[in-house]
């Protein structure tokens, strides 16, 4: 805290002569200097502790470890989130994390959770912490009450609910959880018949605890409550409460065993008739608000927390802090359900929600790592509300969980070896039994969709498929897709009229891709092309490259993904140096070696899978999905080889264009 000093400073009294008005002016002006080089320094200060809070990386921490007690089981969505805002906040810092799971959700039985707890502590003196994170109250409940209040290992609690924790000798501070439940009950009371508010949620000690805060702290009074153990229970409260009350809070749903999502969607879908909500962002698919705190903020908030006392901040000196963050979320299913309109305000102010539950696994044909395929996942996870693309194999979020495999098509285009991946991610998905799978790009619709999908019980969307999806059997009564096209008529007549000649010719890998794409040049546009191959090796592309340089007048270039030891800097400058005629492409990733691009937007690919990816897990039959494809494109100029050729680009494309090679665009 920043307190404010009020007086005159002790080592000025008793100096000042007030007849002395030239003695006055000096003395001021000292002051005044001296008081900016304070406020100088204290801002500087400021700015450094502010970008410390904020993520700086600039603090260093090697060989510290942070042990993290969660209460829960590992798979936990909400404090998945907090344990990666956690991380983030330590990234780069050299700590090391330990988890440790007490898996409180899952079992009731005290005698366990003692055995548990008393095993968690028995580790900690091997592990050897700077820093525990005690998260949520069962692990206060069960570890740090009857084993860590006299010991001297710093401790950072979040996610305590409503109370602050007993008194201890240990160096405690933390962050309390609570939730903005009366907020939620006066906007649900607005699309209430009456003032009868029910509760229902699973049995447990966490949520017998918020319901006694809700009456005490809150002073909000349930008419009904119901605690449930299994799904069949909580179905049967939850249709019996929409005639016992006005509206209805359903907390939680978290160690309810036998829960299906899907089925408590249609069920909630159904079975609603009264306003319902949340304080719990993940029942957003079955009420019609949430009010949910961002566990996020826990996470960021121990994570800081924990830079300051390694830092040698006493965790006693800091004071205990209470979450604020929270955000409106409104199913718009159940909306239109109960026939509930809001107004503008209200939903300016709200995010949205359909309702969206299931598992999809999205078949990457290709490696992490290529431009294309990349830019496609991060598109899809976009559309779908996953802003974190962090290259991971897995997502889970809020409802969904997303997967990725991959058949590396590119870098190893064996027939054999791609299938056999193939065949490996089958059984896979055999096992993991997706409601949905995305398969994007060829190898993916050959090896794997036409094999096992055609025409059986599995939704399959394609995108990314060159030009043609009548060849494998598309569309199907499962399967639906975007199909890719490339531009190359307009830009072949683009660049025709700054060539000397009509002589067309063509380069890239020998991959089945790009073998499909030629084709479709040759068969489908009708294109004649004078001279050309797909190759495999750098060799062999340099030494075509020259050779189109004599015999062709334009050249395009297909994608050289797949050619083994390709690198990027040496081929640019072995392009710019033999470069004789225009060249194009339609690939973006390709940009840096031909002159003009009208390149392929791979993110169009990814927005529209993940679109229609949420009509299908929102109940829209996959056979009712219309196959389309791309339409947008975006165009890249290379200064270095418009130079070389000496050639001036038309105003229209320079005005709609990227620029290679002048600083504008890498």
């Amino acid at each position: 805290m920043i307190q404010k000093i009020h007086g005159v400073p002790e080592f000025l009294s008793g100096v000042v002569n007030p007849y002395n008005r030239l003695f006055m002016k000096v003395l001021a002006f000292t002051i005044s200097l001296l008081l900016a080089i304070l406020a100088i320094g204290c801002e500087k200060k400021a700015e450094e502790s502010a970008k410390q809070l904020s993520g700086n990386r600039s603090v260093a921490f090697p060989g510290k470890k942070i042990l993290f007690l969660d209460s829960y089981h590992e798979s936990y969505e909400p404090n998945i989130k907090s344990r990666r805002a956690m991380e983030n906040e330590l990234k780069d810092t050299g700590a090391s994390i330990v988890y440790r799971y007490l898996d409180e959700k899952n079992t009731s039985d005290t005698a366990i959770l003692h055995q548990r707890g008393l095993a968690i502590f028995n580790e900690i003196a091997s592990i050897t912490p700077d820093v525990i994170v005690l998260a949520d109250d069962p692990i206060m409940k069960w570890v740090a009450e009857p084993f860590l209040t006299n010991q001297k290992i710093p401790l950072v609690f979040i996610g305590v609910n409503w109370e602050y924790p007993p008194a201890s000798q240990a160096p405690l501070t933390g962050q309390l959880e609570v939730e903005v439940l009366s907020k939620l009950v006066s906007d649900l009371q607005q699309f209430a018949r009456g003032s009868r508010i029910g509760i229902l949620t699973a049995r447990s000690a966490t949520d017998e605890k918020s319901i006694s805060a809700y009456k005490d702290v809150l002073g909000i009074s349930f008419a009904e409550q119901a605690f449930v153990t299994t799904f069949d229970d909580w179905k049967r409260e939850f249709r019996r409460l929409q005639n016992e009350v006005d509206l209805l809070i359903v907390r939680q749903n978290s160690g309810i065993s036998g829960w299906d999502d899907r089925e408590a969607q249609a069920f909630c879908l159904a079975e609603t008739l009264i306003p319902t909500g949340s304080p719990n962002l993940h029942m957003s698919p079955y009420t019609l608000l949430c009010y949910p705190k961002d566990n996020g903020e826990f996470g960021e908030y121990a994570g800081k927390t924990i830079v300051k006392i390694l830092s040698g901040t006493p965790p006693q000196s800091l004071p205990y802090e209470k979450n604020i963050r929270s955000n409106r979320t409104l199913n718009t299913r159940i909306a239109k359900k109960l026939g509930i309109t809001f107004s503008a305000d209200f939903l300016e102010s709200a995010n949205f929600v359909s309702a969206f539950t299931g598992k999809i696994a999205f078949i990457n044909s290709y490696h992490r790592g290529y431009e294309w395929s990349d830019k496609i996942e991060q598109a899809f996870l976009k559309s779908i509300g996953v802003s974190d693309f962090a290259g991971k194999d897995e997502y889970n979020t809020e409802g969904l969980h997303i997967r990725f495999f991959y058949l590396d098509g590119k870098k190893n285009p064996a027939k054999e070896l791609v299938t056999k991946r193939s065949k490996e991610t089958f059984s896979e998905l055999n096992q993991w039994k997706p409601d949905l799978i995305i398969a994007a790009d060829d190898d993916a619709a050959k090896y794997l969709v036409v094999p096992h999908y055609i025409n059986t019980d599995q939704p399959v969307l394609f995108c990314g498929l060159n030009w043609d999806a009548s060849v494998y059997g598309f569309p199907t009564s499962n399967i639906r897709g975007m199909v890719e096209v490339a531009p190359v008529r307009e830009l072949i007549e683009f660049l025709v009229p700054l060539a000397k000649g009509k002589r067309i010719g063509y380069i890239g890998a020998d991959v089945l891709s790009e073998a499909k794409e030629l084709d479709h040049y040759k068969n489908t546009l009708k294109i004649s092309f004078h001279d050309g191959g797909l190759v495999k090796s750098v060799e062999a592309w340099k030494n075509l490259y020259c050779r189109l340089q004599t015999t062709c007048d334009v050249v395009i270039i297909l994608s050289y993904v797949g050619i083994p030891d390709w690198n990027n800097a040496e081929m640019e400058k072995f392009v710019i140096n033999e470069t004789k005629v225009p060249s194009g492409t339609t690939t973006t990733m390709i940009r840096r070696i031909a002159l003009v691009s009208f390149a392929r937007l791979a993110e169009e690919q990814g927005w529209w899978a993940g679109e229609q990816a949420l009509a299908v897990l929102s109940g829209k039959p996959i056979s009712e999905i219309a196959m389309t494809k791309n339409v947008r494109s975006v165009k890249y100029v290379h200064t270095e080889l418009m130079k070389r050729l000496s050639i001036k680009m038309p105003t229209s494309l320079i005005d709609s264009s990227f620029f290679i090679g002048d600083g504008k665009t890498q």
